[in-house]
């Protein structure tokens, strides 16, 4: 864990970092956590991110958690950082017959097939 209590022109790699209200970065912000207390003017990229009531950040916020408190001021966008989806694929591994599902049951006869609607009646 980092406790910055200066100024830093420069980027930051860090595993937990904090940012005191003192503290000043110019440049990215790359960590697993930041609690931001202080100023950051330049990106912050964190999987955990707090900004407390009298942080300061010029810069885009990339995260997978946000808090922010009242008071704190942010001039950016805030972006949701999104796992990678694992794609299986299914074609070599056909599902048992016993696991699929009818679409359409016998007794959906007065539905309509897309929207399970009762169909408009002539």
């Amino acid at each position: 864990e980092v406790q910055l209590d200066g100024r830093i022109d420069g980027d930051i790699k860090a595993e937990h970092l904090v940012i005191g209200t003192s503290g000043v970065v110019e440049g990215v912000v790359e960590a697993s956590s930041v609690v931001v207390k202080g100023k950051i003017i330049g990106s912050l990229n964190a999987s955990e991110v707090k900004i407390e009531n009298n942080a300061h950040v010029l810069g885009d916020i990339f995260h997978d958690t946000l808090s922010i408190e009242a008071g704190a001021i942010i001039e950016g966008s805030l972006k949701q950082r999104f796992e990678k989806e694992v794609i299986e694929h299914t074609k070599d591994k056909p599902k048992p017959v016993h696991d699929v599902k009818a679409i359409v049951d016998n007794e959906d006869s007065g539905l309509s097939f897309v929207n399970k609607q009762p169909a408009a009646k002539s």
